[in-house]
């Protein structure tokens, strides 16, 4: 990166005289000194720590969790906290580890095992709960409830 940089400092009408290519030279080369010389905070450069999620993933998360049964998608849950598609991916990415429709499988996961340990067999169906949380797959959703919970969902309602 340094030798692009210096052989591209030297051209005429190099790539460093555009602005947003000298900022990205000059990041990656920021970044390169700070990976590769040890230092007082190599620490914490090196190892996963975990920040708060931004604004937008907060919202986001929120919105999912008070209301895992609407028929969310990646486009529309960015629209509700006002950032682009692009940029609540990499948040969810970069804070969660996740995407948002993953995110939001898991949360509908856990509120039809919730529902399911609630109610009894002779009274309500897995279909019924599957449904009122917005699951239109029961059949990929049955196997992702036995993947995660080791049972399935009629197995959970029996149960109880």
């Amino acid at each position: 990166m340094l030798a692009l940089a210096n052989r591209e400092a030297r051209r005429e009408q190099g790539l460093l005289d555009h602005p947003l290519a000298a900022k990205s030279v000059e990041a990656a080369l920021v970044d390169g000194l700070l990976l590769a010389q040890p230092h007082n905070y190599s620490d914490a450069l090196l190892h996963d720590t975990r920040i708060a999620p931004p604004r937008a993933v907060r919202e986001a998360v929120e919105l999912l969790e008070t209301y895992p049964d609407r028929g969310w998608s990646a486009p529309v849950l960015a629209n509700h906290v006002h950032v682009s598609v692009r940029a609540l991916l990499e948040g969810f990415r970069r804070s969660l580890d996740n995407t948002p429709m993953r995110y939001l499988r898991e949360v509908r996961l856990r509120k039809v095992r919730e529902d399911l340990l609630a109610a009894t067999s002779d009274v309500t169906t897995v279909g019924a709960i599957v449904y009122r949380w917005g699951i239109l797959n029961q059949g990929r959703f049955a196997g992702s409830y036995r993947t995660k919970f080791g049972e399935t969902p009629s197995d959970t309602l029996r149960r109880r």
